[in-house]
């Protein structure tokens, strides 16, 4: 259990700093100069690897959540009624 838990917290600080990092690349990617081409290219290259590398942890994370939820019956029955309500509101 102790090795779910602690790539848990690997996957999830990944996926967050992926998260906020592309935002940040696409900004820098607005502020380029027309005529610098070759740094252009290059936060390119880092907003599609980057990218790349979030959606490969995502993916997997919202598959195996969705199957815990429903396939395993994770957050049902007696007693976890909160996932419910807060979903609903």
């Amino acid at each position: 259990m102790l090795w779910i838990k602690a790539f848990h917290i690997v996957f999830v600080a990944s996926w967050f700093a992926g998260l906020f990092y592309l935002p940040r690349i696409f900004v820098n990617l607005a502020m380029v100069p027309e005529d610098s081409l070759a740094e252009r290219e290059r936060l390119l290259l880092m907003a599609r690897k980057l990218l790349r590398f979030t959606t490969l942890l995502s993916v997997p994370a919202i598959a195996l959540g969705v199957w815990l939820w429903w396939g395993v019956g994770i957050g049902w029955g007696p007693g976890n009624a909160w996932m419910h309500a807060k979903l609903a509101s």
